[in-house]
């Protein structure tokens, strides 16, 4: 026989149903995350950088790049050795410092990288570096590259000390070593027979 629920009963059973029902929506919409760890950090990160740290990232990309091909362009056409384990030295370092200023640039979220190279070094590299051949090159290269250097070594240097971005002055620190590096290899250049620098 089977035993039949009073009415009150039956509308608690449905009432308690309904309840969890709505325990369980109340759950899964408080189980999605609102922003992901990872972006929620990329985007303080961003908000921490200032304007000064903005430009530098802009300004040592840009000078990267330039140094860079600079670089490749004398491991081609050196014609000493010592030229030859300069431009090698370049290649590599400012290939390793291009990767961690492009993840800067990620950072900042612009939605753009800032041009890879300013147009007025471009325009140096081809029309004033690209033509020349064995002494001419060396000369003029060793002028430029203690130009390009010296700017280098103090824009580095400035971040470093006053950067806001624990990160990018940790960065600027790290590798003015190297870049300093450089600079005394192509000055040992110029005292071994280079061009006197212009400017």
């Amino acid at each position: 026989m089977r035993r039949i629920l009073p009415s009150a009963t039956i509308c608690a059973l449905v009432l308690a149903l309904a309840g969890c029902g709505q325990a369980n929506d109340a759950v899964q919409s408080t189980a999605q995350p609102v922003v992901a760890p990872a972006a929620a950090a990329t985007v303080a990160r961003r908000a921490g950088m200032t304007d000064t740290d903005r430009a530098f990232i802009a300004a040592a990309t840009g000078d990267n790049a330039f140094l860079d091909a600079l670089g490749h362009m004398a491991l081609e056409k050196s014609s000493t050795d010592e030229m030859h384990a300069l431009a090698q030295r370049m290649v590599e370092d400012h290939a390793r410092m291009g990767g961690e200023l492009a993840s800067f640039t990620e950072i900042l979220g612009t939605g753009q990288a800032p041009p890879s190279m300013p147009a007025d070094q471009a325009l140096q590299l081809r029309n004033h570096l690209a033509p020349l051949q064995g002494d001419a090159f060396r000369n003029a290269f060793v002028d430029v590259a203690i130009r390009e250097h010296h700017l280098v070594v103090a824009l580095f240097a400035g971040e470093a000390k006053n950067g806001h971005d624990k990160a990018l002055r940790s960065f600027a620190r790290r590798e003015l070593p190297a870049l300093r590096e450089h600079l005394a290899m192509v000055q040992a250049m110029l005292a071994a027979g280079g061009s006197a620098p212009q400017g």
